[in-house]
């Protein structure tokens, strides 16, 4: 069975790149554009879902926000979160407050995201 990554971006036209770009990749890809609707299937099937990848500018909470309350769900969950953002290195480990997140700057090749994406499952393993 492939592993299944829950993809948060808010951009509908991103969104769908990634989830042709992940099943490509041999992921399966549940993809939502609102972060409280990723939360809701994260309670409802919190052991099925491999690794959270989400971008960290989103409607209602940031990335952040959000792979903290995915954490308060099930702790040890592997996270990759990518940004755009102009924040310095030390702010985003800051507000991270030492959570084992993987970091994606964009722009970025999709093969960087994918040693990103086996990196975090395989470390959290």
């Amino acid at each position: 069975m492939a592993q299944k990554i829950l993809v948060v971006e808010d951009d509908p036209n991103i969104a769908d790149l990634f989830r042709m770009q992940l099943e490509f990749g041999g992921y399966s890809a549940s993809v939502h554009q609102q972060p409280e609707s990723a939360l809701e299937e994260l309670r409802r099937d919190v052991n099925r879902i491999d690794l959270l990848l989400t971008d960290f500018t989103l409607p209602g909470m940031d990335g952040i926000a959000l792979i903290r309350q995915a954490r308060a769900l099930r702790e040890n969950i592997p996270c990759v979160l990518i940004t755009g953002q102009g924040f310095a290195d030390d702010e985003l480990a800051r507000a991270m407050a030492g959570a084992s997140v993987r970091l994606i700057r964009k722009p970025y090749r999709m093969e960087h995201l994918f040693q990103m994406i086996g990196q975090a499952i395989r470390s959290a393993a």
